[in-house]
């Protein structure tokens, strides 16, 4: 699993200010490695790199060794890896911007079907009251035939 650290928490690591992380990093893209950065630009470093840096950190100071030429052997060492690692992040950034749209049309289709079923719904509770009108109307027509018909047994009774 791979821990992301941004450039506050790599400095903390490393023991250094966050402008010599950043210089450190600025060294690296300028020999062609990549690193991850957010959709806001910022440089984020995964458990590899933080090891890189911290190599770095230690080869620097070695005899007959400057930073550049420090940075220069670690991307050396490292080969086709930037390159690839470079790719990697399109690749995921690929698939994320798919999961992104795929969620999207979800939610949209989502979105439609719950207007659907809430259509479904107010058919529904207009033919509720539709039908609750009709037993109105045929019970009061039942209590009216009723009363007409106690009416005319009172009626009845009393003639005989």
């Amino acid at each position: 699993m791979n821990i992301f650290h941004d450039v506050v928490s790599m400095a903390k690591l490393l023991g250094v200010s966050s402008s010599t992380v950043k210089k450190y990093y600025l060294l690296f893209e300028d020999n062609n490695y990549r690193f991850k950065r957010t959709v806001k630009g910022t440089v984020t470093f995964i458990n590899d790199e933080s090891k890189l840096l911290q190599r770095l950190t230690v080869l620097k100071n070695e005899p007959g060794m400057n930073l550049k030429t420090a940075v220069e052997q670690l991307v050396h060492e490292a080969g086709v890896a930037p390159l690839l690692q470079h790719e990697n992040v399109i690749k995921h950034e690929l698939v994320m911007s798919e999961r992104d749209q795929l969620f999207l049309q979800l939610l949209r289709e989502t979105k439609q079907e719950l207007l659907a079923i809430k259509e479904v719904v107010r058919s529904n509770d207009e033919r509720i009251e539709e039908l609750e009108e009709n037993i109105d109307q045929r019970f009061k027509r039942v209590l009216k035939k009723l009363k007409s018909l106690n009416e005319k047994e009172s009626i009845t009774l009393i003639n005989r």
